[in-house]
């Protein structure tokens, strides 16, 4: 089965404590790892949650959430300290493997959600071939 890894992919978004660390491209999912670390401006050390409305939208197309790994879907995660951190991964319907740009959104649309990723940038120079 033929994948692609994109290391540290260009986006911008809102937050400085949830950050994409890779995205692999697979014919059977799209596979996005994610890094979080509560924000010291937070009461306690923060929480996050995932649901299943956070899809990826290109081209005018949506893909769904699949599955995740290392964080339970629509259960909120609370940290005991801003020194707590989390990786954990999001698997959505695959993404064409011509696709050189995309989005993550949480549905319904929330302008204060730290999963609001735009214009995250998949380089063809930048990407490795796992076989």
């Amino acid at each position: 089965m033929k994948r692609l890894i994109f290391p540290k992919p260009k986006y911008s978004n809102d937050s400085n404590n949830l950050i994409i660390l890779r995205i692999e491209l697979s014919v059977e999912y799209t596979k996005i790892d994610f890094g979080y670390q509560p924000n010291y401006e937070l009461e306690i050390g923060g929480k996050i949650k995932i649901t299943n409305g956070i899809i990826l939208h290109n081209n005018n197309k949506k893909f769904k959430l699949i599955k995740a790994e290392n964080i339970p879907v629509s259960m909120q995660i609370n940290f005991k300290s801003i020194e707590d951190w989390l990786l954990f991964s999001l698997y959505f319907e695959p993404l064409p493997f011509e696709c050189t740009k995309f989005d993550i959104t949480k549905t319904p649309k929330s302008n204060k959600s730290i999963f609001n990723f735009y214009s995250i940038e998949l380089d063809d120079n930048k990407q490795f071939e796992i076989k």
